[in-house]
Order: C-alpha cells, then structure tokens, then sequence
C-alpha cells in the first residue's frame, strides 16, 4: 500500500515577521502537518491562532506560543487553522514555514 504522504504536496516558505501580527500560513483543511522554524538570530517569535479568547487570530508579542531565536520550533500534526506571527524584537526576523 501506498504512503499517503508521499503524495501530498510539501510547501516551504520564509516569511518576513515584524512586531505587527501578520499570517504566515492560511488555514488548509487538508494539511497533515505544519512546521515553523525562528530564523531570526536577534529576537523571538510568537505564534496565534483563532480561539474563543482571541477570536482574530493575531498573535500577540510576549503570551501563548513562543519560538526562541536561533532556531526555535513549533510542530503539528493536527491543527489545519491560520497561523500568524510577530517578533518581540524592533526589527524584521523571518520564519521557515512547511507546510505537508
């Protein structure tokens, strides 16, 4: 039997991420996993995600989610919602996104 992963299409993307919350990936019912990665050598990220409580999705400098410069990440294998970003820091940092 075939790996039904084999034949889903794999999607790499960097993504500029300011201290203004921004999408870095659109919801996708079909998604098996996503994987975002801190690029950035000078300052955190921070994840968000639509929830009763924060009902836009933005995601907010200093709570929920938090990717550590120099490589901090965040997996799933089941949340298939938007996923946006914003840096604790004054300038521009960047995440790798993958989305299978």
């Amino acid at each position: 039997m075939a790996n039904p992963r084999t034949s889903i299409a794999r999607t790499a993307d960097s993504k500029a991420v300011t201290s203004a919350s921004s999408l870095a990936l659109a919801s996708n019912p079909d998604r098996l996993e996503v994987t975002i990665v801190n690029d950035a050598d000078t300052a955190d990220v921070y994840l968000g995600f639509v929830t009763p409580s924060n009902p836009t999705g933005a995601a907010i400098a200093g709570k929920g989610i938090a990717l550590n410069l120099n490589g901090g990440n965040w997996t799933s294998s089941s949340y298939t919602g938007a996923i946006t970003v914003v840096t604790a820091g004054a300038g521009v940092s960047s995440v790798t996104v993958l989305e299978f």
